[in-house]
């Protein structure tokens, strides 16, 4: 069922994630985001300019959903919310539609 739902979401996901946006996206990957970085690194020096990279390790960002959060931001980007079930409730590591 979850499957379901995240097919459903990804259109209506596409068309808020900006473009500089790869993880989790398809046809995008860590190798191309390391030349992003390179390209505007090289840009930065040529122009003698200061550039800061901020690195941030999200391995454990999505163990839990703040659901709340989840539902306003859904309802700020206007998805439609016939796609998924406002009583998400979480037993353990699974989800269940009720």
């Amino acid at each position: 069922m979850l499957k379901v739902i995240l097919n459903r979401l990804k259109p209506e996901a596409e068309k808020i994630i900006v473009e500089e946006q790869a993880g989790f996206r398809p046809g995008r990957s860590t190798v191309e985001q390391i030349c992003n970085v390179r390209i505007l690194m090289e840009k930065y020096l040529q122009h003698q300019q200061e550039l800061h990279h901020v690195f941030i390790n999200f391995k454990k960002a999505f163990d839990k959903v703040w659901h709340e959060a989840l539902w306003s931001t859904m309802r700020k980007y206007n998805i439609n919310s016939n796609l998924i079930s406002k009583e998400l409730v979480q037993h353990g590591n699974k989800c269940s539609l009720l």
